[in-house]
């Protein structure tokens, strides 16, 4: 038992000091291999490098020592029973073969850290395998933490949702059965009124309710597909602009309504747009078709709670000029409290009550039909 538990204090070590050189290195490698094909990948490498989250975690070490001592144990049973039923009288006549005589060192006295020593220039083989393989375990805990510890579900949430709630209303396009559905149809008819938006803001605990729009585009620049088109409250002013990574926009620009920012998640899909081109759309006015163009002015970085996939931004006024119908697609809500049960039910009870329109949270998800 002192002889393995000898020889796993030394591997150990060795096994983790390995595992935690290589963790930068091959997360390197990862990072470079997926950066522009998995968001989730990019976000890790910011957050590590902004210090966020960590490679090294020792209680991962800990559990990685525990890990491998309690195998080391197990692994000695069975070797140890054998060896309790030799007599001593049976060991001192075991003489194993040996094809080729070796010269080795001799010791005056035996010790179990000598006998520990022996053992792994005896078995150099055995020896790298288990340094190697307790490498590969620290590695392996290192990468499960750090996923884990950036798949934070309320930093997710918070990141998905502006403010404690959400509330939009309830689209399913290209369904057949159900054509009152559609985006072109509900913005004739749509819930999100502002005698709703009242509603909501005399419950008490609720501070304020903003109003983002949307509407689709279609173009050729987009191979045919439809792209969301947002349109900014004056609220999301200084959201708007501090997320331009490239070019200049004002939010005054934006409201010309042919003049739009793109989230540069859109480029990933459409590599060849640039700032200065100006593309060809095509909008829905309730029931009809309109033509506009579109200059791109900036390319914008935004949480997913801001954009909601609609990668081409504008301020409010400019997406109005789109349609002379409701547009209003969110009411971020934002309440004193991150949960407050009250406030949840008083909402549940107004969204059962329209029919009409499906809520998110913060620290739950909720579709309320």
């Amino acid at each position: 038992m002192l002889e393995g538990f000898l020889v796993a204090a030394i591997a150990v070590p060795l096994g983790l000091l390995t595992g935690s050189l290589l963790a930068r290195y091959v997360f390197g490698c990862i990072f470079k291999l997926y950066q522009n094909e998995n968001m989730m990948m990019s976000t890790i490498q910011e957050l590590i490098q902004r210090g966020e989250s960590k490679l090294i975690v020792p209680w991962i070490y800990l559990l990685a020592i525990g890990v491998a001592m309690l195998t080391v144990f197990l692994s000695l049973l069975r070797p140890m029973g054998i060896a309790a039923k030799v007599s001593e009288v049976e060991a001192m006549r075991y003489r194993s073969e040996q094809t080729k005589k070796k010269i080795r060192k001799g010791y005056s006295d035996i010790t179990v850290t000598r006998l520990a020593m022996v053992h792994l220039a005896g078995n150099k083989k055995k020896s790298l395998i288990t340094i190697c393989s307790m490498a590969i375990t620290g590695l392996l805990c290192m990468v499960v933490a750090t996923v884990l510890s950036c798949a934070n579900p309320k930093e997710a949430a918070d990141h998905s949702v502006m403010g404690e709630y959400q509330i939009a209303p309830i689209i399913d396009n290209n369904d057949k059965e159900h054509p009152e559905l559609e985006w072109s149809q509900v913005q004739q008819n749509n819930p999100l009124t502002e005698e709703l938006r009242e509603q909501i803001l005399q419950i008490d605990g609720i501070d304020s309710v903003e109003c983002y729009l949307r509407n689709d585009a279609e173009s050729d620049a987009f191979d045919g597909n439809r792209e969301g088109m947002l349109g900014v409250p004056e609220s999301g002013k200084e959201l708007l602009e501090d997320g331009i990574i490239e070019g200049n926009a004002t939010y005054e620009e934006l409201k010309s309504g042919n003049k739009v920012i793109i989230d540069k998640n859109l480029l990933h899909w459409y590599p060849d747009l640039s700032i200065g081109d100006v593309i060809d759309v095509v909008t829905w006015d309730g029931g009809e078709k309109c033509r506009k163009q579109l200059e791109i002015v900036a390319i914008g970085d935004y949480d997913l709670g801001f954009t909601r996939y609609n990668y081409l931004i504008m301020a409010e006024e400019g997406l109005h000029s789109f349609s002379g119908y409701n547009l209003n697609m969110y009411y971020r809500i934002f309440a004193n409290k991150k949960y407050d049960a009250d406030v949840e039910a008083k909402l549940k009870t107004i969204i059962e009550e329209n029919g009409r329109i499906q809520m998110e949270a913060c620290f739950f998800r909720s579709v309320i039909i």
